[in-house]
């Protein structure tokens, strides 16, 4: 028997958000753009800058936006998996991961060396 699923049944849980009065399915892989990298569709936006001076991240959903900038950051190597991006070596022998979730962006820092324990990390948040 072929299972169908009723539209109108759907709600905003693990895999849709309403978008213009219909749910849509949340699709959080992570894409190229010119000066960033961005997931796909969700009920909110993400951006991740790939040059220095551009916003690490930033989130933006319903007119609401959070800029995240890192002070003395480099931006050169990236590892771009489908809903998770590293900046590798951003600062000397740090990391920062973030992931993209269903209903938030979880970051992570990497410490390479136990050196990096007592360095400064500063971020400006608009």
């Amino acid at each position: 028997m072929k299972e169908i699923e009723i539209l109108e049944k759907r709600k905003a849980r693990e895999k849709h958000y309403l978008k213009n009065g219909k749910y849509e399915e949340i699709d959080n892989t992570i894409v190229e753009e010119e000066d960033f990298y961005t997931n796909k569709s969700n009920s909110y936006k993400v951006k991740f800058g790939k040059k220095d001076k551009k916003n690490l991240m930033e989130i933006e959903k319903d007119g609401y936006y959070l800029k995240i900038k890192l002070k003395n950051n480099k931006f050169n190597k990236f590892d771009v998996k489908k809903q998770e991006l590293k900046y590798i070596d951003i600062l000397d022998n740090i990391d920062i991961d973030y992931k993209i979730m269903n209903n938030k962006v979880k970051e992570g820092l990497i410490l390479k060396d136990k050196s990096c324990i007592d360095k400064k990390i500063l971020f400006d948040v608009d």
